[in-house]
Protein backbone atom coordinates (compact mmCIF):
# COMPACT_ATOMS: atom_id res chain seq x y z
CA UNK A 1 0.00 0.00 0.00
CA UNK A 2 1.05 3.57 -0.52
CA UNK A 3 -0.32 7.02 0.30
CA UNK A 4 -0.18 9.60 -2.48
CA UNK A 5 -1.45 12.95 -1.35
CA UNK A 6 -4.98 12.34 -0.05
CA UNK A 7 -5.33 8.93 -1.71
CA UNK A 8 -4.63 5.41 -0.47
CA UNK A 9 -3.52 2.95 -3.13
CA UNK A 10 -2.70 -0.70 -3.54
CA UNK A 11 0.38 -1.17 -5.69
CA UNK A 12 -0.43 -2.33 -8.22
CA UNK A 13 -4.11 -1.66 -8.10
CA UNK A 14 -6.84 0.80 -7.30
CA UNK A 15 -6.74 3.98 -5.24
CA UNK A 16 -9.37 5.65 -3.06
CA UNK A 17 -9.66 8.99 -1.31
CA UNK A 18 -8.70 8.67 2.35
CA UNK A 19 -11.81 9.25 4.46
CA UNK A 20 -11.81 7.18 7.68
CA UNK A 21 -9.71 4.44 9.23
CA UNK A 22 -12.60 2.01 8.84
CA UNK A 23 -12.89 2.75 5.11
CA UNK A 24 -9.11 2.47 4.65
CA UNK A 25 -9.02 -0.86 6.48
CA UNK A 26 -11.91 -2.14 4.38
CA UNK A 27 -10.18 -1.09 1.17
CA UNK A 28 -7.03 -2.92 2.25
CA UNK A 29 -8.84 -5.95 3.66
CA UNK A 30 -7.56 -5.32 7.21
CA UNK A 31 -9.27 -5.68 10.57
CA UNK A 32 -9.05 -2.70 12.94
CA UNK A 33 -8.41 -3.02 16.66
CA UNK A 34 -8.38 -0.51 19.49
CA UNK A 35 -5.26 -2.22 20.90
CA UNK A 36 -2.53 -2.76 18.31
CA UNK A 37 -0.19 -3.94 21.07
CA UNK A 38 2.38 -1.16 20.76
CA UNK A 39 1.97 0.84 23.95
CA UNK A 40 -0.42 3.07 25.78
CA UNK A 41 0.40 6.50 24.34
CA UNK A 42 -2.04 6.08 21.45
CA UNK A 43 -4.35 8.58 19.80
CA UNK A 44 -8.05 8.08 20.51
CA UNK A 45 -9.55 5.08 18.72
CA UNK A 46 -12.05 6.69 16.37
CA UNK A 47 -12.35 4.46 13.29
CA UNK A 48 -15.23 6.47 11.81
CA UNK A 49 -13.74 9.95 12.32
CA UNK A 50 -13.21 11.98 9.16
CA UNK A 51 -9.45 12.08 8.58
CA UNK A 52 -9.46 15.15 6.29
CA UNK A 53 -6.06 14.46 4.76
CA UNK A 54 -4.44 17.54 3.26
CA UNK A 55 -2.56 16.53 0.09
CA UNK A 56 0.20 19.13 0.59
CA UNK A 57 0.75 18.10 4.22
CA UNK A 58 0.83 14.48 3.11
CA UNK A 59 3.52 15.31 0.55
CA UNK A 60 5.58 17.15 3.19
CA UNK A 61 5.30 14.15 5.52
CA UNK A 62 6.37 11.86 2.68
CA UNK A 63 9.46 14.01 2.08
CA UNK A 64 10.33 13.77 5.80
CA UNK A 65 10.01 9.98 5.82
CA UNK A 66 12.03 9.73 2.62
CA UNK A 67 14.76 11.83 4.23
CA UNK A 68 14.65 9.65 7.37
CA UNK A 69 14.64 6.43 5.40
CA UNK A 70 17.78 7.54 3.58
CA UNK A 71 19.59 8.30 6.84
CA UNK A 72 18.54 4.99 8.43
CA UNK A 73 19.56 3.13 5.28
CA UNK A 74 23.02 4.76 5.36
CA UNK A 75 23.37 3.82 9.04
CA UNK A 76 22.41 0.21 8.33
CA UNK A 77 24.73 0.05 5.31
CA UNK A 78 27.65 1.36 7.40
CA UNK A 79 26.91 -1.20 10.13
CA UNK A 80 26.72 -4.02 7.57
CA UNK A 81 29.98 -2.91 5.97
CA UNK A 82 31.65 -2.95 9.38
CA UNK A 83 32.23 0.81 9.29
CA UNK A 84 30.19 1.27 12.45
CA UNK A 85 30.54 -0.90 15.55
CA UNK A 86 26.77 -1.18 15.92
CA UNK A 87 24.02 -3.52 14.85
CA UNK A 88 20.78 -2.09 13.51
CA UNK A 89 17.24 -3.49 13.48
CA UNK A 90 15.01 -3.16 10.45
CA UNK A 91 13.33 0.25 10.17
CA UNK A 92 9.76 0.31 11.41
CA UNK A 93 6.96 2.87 11.32
CA UNK A 94 5.59 2.82 14.88
CA UNK A 95 1.81 3.28 14.93
CA UNK A 96 1.60 4.90 18.37
CA UNK A 97 3.80 7.88 17.43
CA UNK A 98 4.16 7.46 13.67
CA UNK A 99 7.95 7.54 14.05
CA UNK A 100 10.17 5.84 11.51
CA UNK A 101 12.84 4.27 13.72
CA UNK A 102 15.44 1.59 14.32
CA UNK A 103 17.14 0.27 17.41
CA UNK A 104 20.93 0.36 17.32
CA UNK A 105 23.06 -1.76 19.63
CA UNK A 106 26.42 -0.21 20.44
CA UNK A 107 29.49 -2.39 21.21
CA UNK A 108 28.85 -2.68 24.97
CA UNK A 109 25.33 -3.97 24.32
CA UNK A 110 23.45 -0.74 25.08
CA UNK A 111 20.43 -0.15 22.91
CA UNK A 112 19.65 3.22 21.38
CA UNK A 113 16.58 4.32 19.42
CA UNK A 114 17.27 6.34 16.29
CA UNK A 115 14.20 7.78 14.68
CA UNK A 116 12.39 10.39 12.68
CA UNK A 117 9.29 11.82 14.34
CA UNK A 118 6.70 13.76 12.32
CA UNK A 119 6.11 15.88 15.43
CA UNK A 120 4.28 15.17 18.66
CA UNK A 121 3.59 16.61 22.12
CA UNK A 122 7.31 17.17 22.61
CA UNK A 123 7.82 19.15 19.37
CA UNK A 124 5.29 20.33 16.82
CA UNK A 125 8.05 20.20 14.19
CA UNK A 126 9.39 16.99 12.64
CA UNK A 127 12.61 15.95 14.35
CA UNK A 128 15.39 13.39 14.33
CA UNK A 129 16.16 11.78 17.67
CA UNK A 130 18.69 9.50 19.32
CA UNK A 131 17.56 8.04 22.63
CA UNK A 132 19.30 5.43 24.76
CA UNK A 133 17.04 2.81 26.33
CA UNK A 134 18.91 3.42 29.59
CA UNK A 135 17.71 6.86 30.68
CA UNK A 136 20.37 6.82 33.40
CA UNK A 137 23.02 7.49 30.76
CA UNK A 138 21.71 10.96 29.91
CA UNK A 139 24.39 12.93 31.84
CA UNK A 140 26.37 14.12 28.79
CA UNK A 141 25.57 17.65 27.55
CA UNK A 142 24.75 16.18 24.12
CA UNK A 143 21.42 14.95 25.52
CA UNK A 144 19.04 17.90 25.09
CA UNK A 145 15.69 16.15 25.64
CA UNK A 146 14.16 13.93 28.33
CA UNK A 147 14.46 10.90 26.02
CA UNK A 148 17.93 11.64 24.61
CA UNK A 149 18.80 14.21 21.96
CA UNK A 150 16.95 15.72 19.05
CA UNK A 151 17.40 18.11 16.16
CA UNK A 152 14.53 19.52 14.09
CA UNK A 153 14.08 19.00 10.38
CA UNK A 154 14.33 22.76 9.90
CA UNK A 155 17.69 22.82 11.71
CA UNK A 156 18.95 19.99 9.52
CA UNK A 157 17.70 21.69 6.34
CA UNK A 158 19.26 25.04 7.26
CA UNK A 159 22.79 23.78 6.55
CA UNK A 160 24.49 23.09 3.24
CA UNK A 161 24.13 19.28 3.47
CA UNK A 162 21.09 18.10 5.48
CA UNK A 163 21.87 14.41 4.91
CA UNK A 164 25.42 14.81 6.23
CA UNK A 165 24.10 16.79 9.21
CA UNK A 166 21.66 13.98 10.02
CA UNK A 167 24.39 11.35 9.73
CA UNK A 168 26.72 13.38 11.97
CA UNK A 169 24.00 13.84 14.59
CA UNK A 170 23.17 10.11 14.61
CA UNK A 171 26.81 9.04 14.80
CA UNK A 172 27.51 11.54 17.58
CA UNK A 173 24.52 10.22 19.55
CA UNK A 174 25.65 6.62 19.16
CA UNK A 175 29.19 7.57 20.19
CA UNK A 176 27.98 9.39 23.30
CA UNK A 177 25.67 6.49 24.15
CA UNK A 178 28.68 4.18 23.93
CA UNK A 179 30.63 6.53 26.24
CA UNK A 180 33.27 7.29 23.69
CA UNK A 181 34.02 10.66 22.19
CA UNK A 182 33.62 11.24 18.51
CA UNK A 183 33.71 14.59 16.78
Amino acid sequence: MVVRGDRLARVPGDAVTITTLRDAAGFLGLTLTDDPGVGHDLPPYAPDADLRVDAAASAALAAWYDFGHGALRRLADAATAGDEAVSITEAQLWPEHFDLAVTAEVPDGRQVNVGFSPGDRFSAEPYLYVGPHDAGSLADPFWNAPFGAYVTYEELRSGPDPAAAADTFINRGLAVAANRSEG
